[in-house]
């Protein structure tokens, strides 16, 4: 399984639900969660810290889990 895909025409980090949290808590990230009830991604586009962000399973609500991450909008993107 490739570390990287694609959603929303933006490239992200995959996460497994449960892992350790993969930057620094003060590092900026956008997340992408699953929608389990909808079978599509939700993209959260809420830039918090990455403290701010539950990283671990969510047993009752596994839709909110992150499937996958970014660091913010970067200047090549923001110079589209």
């Amino acid at each position: 399984m490739s570390p990287t895909f694609q959603a929303y025409g933006l490239t992200w980090n995959r996460h497994v639900p449960g892992e350790p949290q993969p930057v620094e808590d003060d590092d900026l990230v956008e997340a992408i969660i699953r929608a389990e009830r909808s079978s599509i991604m939700t993209y959260d586009q809420c830039v918090s810290r990455a403290s701010m962000w539950n990283w671990g399973k969510i047993p009752n609500r596994p839709d909110w889990e992150i499937v996958g991450w970014r660091n913010p909008v970067t200047e090549t993107e923001a110079a589209r």
